[in-house]
C-alpha cells in the first residue's frame, strides 16, 4: 500500500507471491494482536509472558496483576527484580519452580496452586495455568495466566473444618450412645444378679 502503488516495472511472479505472503502475515499479526489485547482486558486473571532464558524477565503482563499482587504491571515489565517468581511465597517457591521445570521437560501445560505475597504483605492463593514454550536460539518462554483463588481456598477450608467438626460430633454421639448402652447392660446384669 502507499509507496507500492506506483511501479516502475511490473512484479515478477516470485515478487508478487512474496509481497502477498508478507501482507497476509502482517494482517494475521494485526489480528493476533487484537485478540491478545481483548483477552488481556477481559480475562479475569493476569495473562503473562516471561522469558525463562533471561532470568524470568516479564515481557508481557495484563493490568489484572495489580489487583492480584498489589504491584502495577509496569513494575514487572523488563525488570530483573520484579518477576513472577519474586512474588511467590518463599515456602512455595522451590516447589513451584521444580514443577515448572518438570513441565518444561515434558512440554506439557501445567496447573499450579500456590501462595503469593502481595505488596502490602498479605498472603493470597493463586491458580497459575501455563506452558513453557521453546523458541529459537535456545530461548524458553513461559506463557500463562494467574487467577486469584483466595476466596475459593477459604471456602474449601471452611467446608473441611465443618466436615471435621461434623465427624467429631457424630463420633461423640456414637460414643455417648455406647456408654449409655454399656451402662444399661451393666444395670440389667446387676438386676438379674439381685433377682437371683
Amino acid at each position: 500500500a502507499g509507496a507500492d502503488d506506483y511501479l516502475h516495472r511490473p512484479f515478477t511472479r516470485a515478487e508478487l507471491m512474496a509481497r502477498a505472503r508478507a501482507g497476509l502475515r502482517a494482517a494475521q499479526q494485526r489480528s493476533d494482536d487484537a485478540i491478545l489485547r481483548a483477552l488481556m482486558v477481559n480475562v479475569p486473571g493476569a495473562i503473562y509472558r516471561s522469558a525463562w532464558h533471561a532470568g524470568h524477565t516479564v515481557e508481557l503482563i495484563s493490568d489484572e496483576i495489580e489487583r492480584i499482587s498489589g504491584y502495577p504491571p509496569t513494575n514487572f515489565i523488563a525488570s530483573a527484580r520484579r518477576t513472577i517468581p519474586s512474588v511467590i511465597h518463599p515456602d512455595d517457591r522451590e516447589r513451584v519452580m521444580a514443577a515448572c521445570e518438570h513441565a518444561a521437560d515434558d512440554t506439557k501445560p501445567f496447573v499450579l496452586e500456590y501462595r503469593i505475597v502481595r505488596a502490602d504483605g498479605e498472603v493470597r492463593w493463586v491458580l497459575d495455568r501455563g506452558q513453557l514454550v521453546h523458541g529459537t536460539g535456545g530461548r524458553l518462554w513461559m506463557d500463562g495466566a494467574i487467577f486469584d483463588i483466595t476466596e475459593r481456598r477459604a471456602a474449601e477450608e471452611a467446608l473441611r473444618r465443618h466436615e471435621i467438626e461434623k465427624a467429631r460430633t457424630e463420633e461423640l454421639r456414637a460414643s455417648r450412645a455406647r456408654i449409655v448402652e454399656a451402662g444399661d447392660t451393666a444395670r440389667r446384669k446387676i438386676e438379674r444378679d439381685l433377682h437371683d
